[in-house]
């Protein structure tokens, strides 16, 4: 009876236009929601989010970082020439933790009291592929264990130096930071009753790290329970609700169990 979850309007990043359970959260409990997107997605329309962009000199990058249009242009005949001329790489705008570095820079007042809830989406370590200091790269083709390895790198950069910014500037922060997913290392289409427990726990296993705000308890749930404990844990100092972790497993739609969800009992 799963067979609702083949309505993408319900996944991120679409969801975030139907004031989700966290926005009306966040909303109630006097917070406001900073979002700093990558290209996938944008800003979103609703005006509950503050939403944060790279800042460009170029009026051609500026315009291409609308998502609309950038999926139009990819589609297009000219992508290959704008993407020749470096006119369409758009690496500002999904390099999401350095746009945030920026703005808490340039616009140290708006964390400085508190009350802000800022979700950052990463991008990276996705394609295009980076080098350690997060410059593009066209070194390494799609697949690449070694242009994947680097991004992850570069993506660990990222996330140190503005942790570090954070912890020194703003000391009494909360700071989540969690992968959405593992790698999966199967190509060809399987049912989920021939996966191995092996393949479950390398699309299953992802980075998870908490600071602040009894983050050793945080650190033991899964994804959507870390950021419910954390939430809760900061508005009324303490956990009230009983949590349960629960690992589903799903599928994109070349697959042929898509729209099925399975439970993953874990030990």
């Amino acid at each position: 009876k799963s067979l609702i979850y083949k309505d993408r309007y319900d996944f991120y990043p679409t969801i975030r236009e139907k004031k989700p359970e966290l926005l009306q959260y966040l909303t109630k409990n006097n917070y406001k929601l900073y979002i700093v997107p990558p290209l996938w997605g944008g800003c979103p329309s609703s005006k509950e989010y503050r939403c944060v962009t790279p800042k460009s000199s170029s009026y051609l990058k500026n315009f291409f970082q609308d998502y609309a249009i950038s999926t139009f242009i990819q589609s297009s005949f000219f992508y290959k020439v704008l993407y020749k001329y470096n006119l369409f790489r758009n690496e500002e705008m999904n390099d999401a933790i350095k746009t945030t570095l920026n703005e808490m820079k340039k616009n140290p007042n708006i964390w400085s009291e508190g009350g802000v809830f800022t979700m950052i989406h990463a991008m990276m370590p996705h394609t295009p592929y980076r080098e350690e200091n997060c410059s593009i790269t066209d070194s390494y083709t799609p697949p690449s264990k070694r242009g994947y390895r680097s991004s992850v790198y570069c993506t660990f950069n990222r996330i140190h130096e503005l942790s570090d910014f954070i912890i020194k500037n703003y000391p009494n922060a909360t700071i989540v930071v969690q992968g959405d997913h593992g790698i999966y290392t199967e190509k060809q289409p399987m049912k989920f009753a021939e996966f191995s427990n092996s393949l479950i726990d390398f699309r299953l296993g992802i980075f998870t790290a908490v600071r602040g705000c009894n983050s050793s308890q945080a650190a033991k749930l899964n994804q959507a329970n870390i950021v419910n404990y954390i939430v809760e844990c900061i508005v009324n100092g303490t956990q009230t609700k009983q949590l349960e972790n629960k690992s589903f497993f799903g599928f994109y739609e070349n697959h042929p169990e898509y729209g099925k969800v399975f439970r993953v009992r874990q030990k």
